[in-house]
C-alpha cells in the first residue's frame, strides 16, 4: 500500500517471488496480496523465481517500438544479456500470465499482512525443495503472449510470427525445467530441443542443454 501511494499514474512495481521450497497454496497466497493493491498485474519467470509486474490504475500493455528504443540503451540490455535475454522476443518468452489469467490462477483465500504474515509460519515447514510442484501449476495457466499485445492482429506479420513462436519455446523450456525439477533430466532433452530449433542462439537454453 506504502509502494502504491509513492508511485505516479501508470507507474509500474515488481515483486520477485521464489518458487523453491515453497508449497503452491502459500505461493498464491502471496500473489494474491500483491494482487490485492495492484490488480493490474502480470507473472513473469525466470529460472531463478517468478516476478510479479504491477501496474497503477491501468492494464500492462506491452510496446515493441519502446522496448526496441530502451533495448538500444546500453544500461538496459547489458543486465538483460546478463540473464541470457538478448533481444525482445527472449524478454517476452519470460511473459506466464496476463491480468486475467493471473487472478484466475492465484484464485481466493487468505492474504498475506503485516497483521497476518502467514508465510513466517508455514514456508518454514515446508519440504518442497524442488520447484516442480509450482512450475506445474504455472504450466497449467499460461497465456498466449499475444495477449500482452493491443491489437495483436495489427501487427506486421513478421512480429507476430516471432511472438507465436516466443511463445511455443516458452512452454517447450518450462516443460523441460519441470522435468529437471522433478529429476528427469534426461527426458527434458527433446523440449529443450525442439526450442533451440525455434531459439538457436538462445543462450539459457544452450546453457541448459549442456548441463
Amino acid at each position: 500500500e506504502i509502494c502504491r501511494e509513492r508511485l505516479n499514474p501508470g507507474g509500474f512495481i515488481t515483486q520477485w517471488i521464489p518458487t523453491q521450497q515453497i508449497d503452491p497454496d502459500d505461493f498464491k497466497s502471496m500473489i494474491r496480496s500483491f494482487l490485492a493493491i495492484f490488480p493490474h498485474s502480470t507473472l513473469w519467470y525466470s529460472n531463478t523465481g517468478a516476478i510479479v509486474v504491477g501496474r497503477k490504475d491501468m492494464p500492462i500493455q506491452f510496446d515493441l517500438e519502446i522496448a526496441r528504443k530502451r533495448l538500444r540503451n546500453e544500461d538496459v540490455a547489458t543486465p538483460l544479456s546478463d540473464v541470457s535475454i538478448d533481444n525482445i522476443y527472449q524478454l517476452l518468452q519470460a511473459f506466464l500470465m496476463d491480468e486475467d489469467f493471473l487472478h484466475r490462477y492465484a484464485g481466493t483465500g487468505p492474504l498475506v499482512t503485516d497483521d497476518h504474515p502467514t508465510i513466517e509460519y508455514t514456508t518454514p515447514h515446508a519440504t518442497l525443495s524442488s520447484d516442480g510442484p509450482n512450475i506445474t501449476e504455472m504450466r497449467n495457466n499460461l497465456s498466449p503472449i499475444s495477449s500482452l499485445f493491443q491489437g495483436f492482429a495489427k501487427l506486421p506479420r513478421s512480429d507476430r510470427r516471432k511472438i507465436n513462436a516466443a511463445t511455443a519455446v516458452r512452454n517447450h523450456s518450462l516443460e523441460a525445467e519441470n522435468l529437471i525439477a522433478y529429476g528427469l533430466r534426461d527426458r527434458a532433452a527433446q523440449p529443450i530441443k525442439t526450442a533451440l530449433e525455434l531459439d538457436p542462439a538462445n543462450k539459457y537454453l544452450i546453457w541448459l542443454i549442456e548441463q
